[in-house]
């Protein structure tokens, strides 16, 4: 009787060492029921009803099934496959490793590491794999290394005057990934999802680009713009009356092009011989805005007096 239990016991023992275990399949790619089965199907002998089976997406960490599916399977920038094993198998202790497919990427390491193809282990090896409390199976198809972007804007000029536009222009590299670009004027957002971003400052202006993709963000170069403010103040009427205006003494002042009009008013010696003021020679056009007024109002065509822009207007308000 005392013989017989001690059987038992052992063979219930035994039992627990071969089939009992722990066996983590490591996998880059999205788990699903029927994947599952086949690798239980064919990897029998290390993997029982009684196996305690963990499914782990590389780089992510054991996945669990949910009403019948796993999670998907995804990658950000930056991802490098060897790179994951090796931190995960030095940080994971295992009595056995084997790959359940070939995996030439990363050769190498299975030297290194003492990883076999499943597939060709030997009756030593397969006898030391069911003695095993801890195995890890490896099935990678194989991931590309996924670099982060490089991000460079451009602006058309560096310079400008204050309420001319500047155009900026993103160039982005070295990736694959489906990232987001937002732009940031002086560290404000102002525009996303385009490579092209346009402003008219009235200020310097800093100009940067972030990129990003789920927790991945880059950052691109600063582009730096000059605004030159204007410092002479130009009058909405030119009353030549009081020609003091023009005559501020002022550093770098801008200059006022006149262009002629039909009129009798005399011209001030104060404004004729200012340097700062440019009288443009060019024919005196009998024009005004009181005349296209009035033969707007009259049903007159003024095709040929205002630009296109401004006779769109008109005839959109109209």
């Amino acid at each position: 009787m005392k013989i017989n239990t001690i059987f038992v016991f052992l063979f219930l023992f035994l039992s627990l060492k071969l089939y009992g275990n722990t066996v983590h399949v490591i996998v880059d790619y999205t788990m699903n029921k029927n994947r599952l089965d086949l690798i239980k199907e064919k990897y029998s002998d290390v993997i029982s009803k009684k196996t305690d089976l963990d499914i782990i997406y590389i780089g992510k960490g054991i996945t669990k099934e949910k009403l019948g599916r796993y999670e998907e399977f995804k990658v950000g920038c930056g991802f490098d496959e060897c790179a994951e094993i090796v931190d995960f198998i030095n940080e994971n202790r295992y009595d056995f490793s084997c790959l359940i497919r070939e995996f030439p990427k990363c050769s190498n390491l299975q030297d290194e590491y003492g990883i076999s193809i499943i597939t060709d282990l030997n009756k030593s090896q397969k006898k030391n794999l069911k003695k095993s409390d801890k195995i890890l199976l490896i099935d990678l198809k194989g991931i590309e290394k996924q670099s982060l972007p490089s991000i460079i804007i451009n602006a058309n000029v560096n310079e400008v005057n204050a309420g001319e536009e500047v155009i900026f222009n993103a160039q982005i590299s070295n990736t694959s990934l489906a990232g987001t670009l937002e732009w940031f004027e002086n560290g404000i957002k102002v525009e996303s999802r385009v490579l092209k971003y346009s402003t008219i400052p009235d200020q310097d202006i800093q100009v940067t680009c972030k990129w990003s993709f789920e927790e991945c963000k880059v950052e691109s170069n600063i582009a730096y713009i000059k605004v030159k403010r204007c410092e002479l103040a130009i009058p909405f009427s030119l009353y030549f009356e009081n020609s003091a205006i023009y005559s501020r003494n002022v550093k770098n002042p801008n200059k006022v092009y006149v262009y002629p009009r039909d009129t009798n008013q005399k011209i001030p010696d104060e404004i004729l011989t200012n340097s700062n003021i440019k009288l443009v020679d060019a024919p005196k056009i009998k024009i005004s805005s009181s005349h296209i007024r009035e033969l707007i109002k009259s049903n007159k065509k003024i095709d040929a007096l205002v630009p296109k822009e401004v006779l769109g207007f008109f005839k959109f308000i109209t």
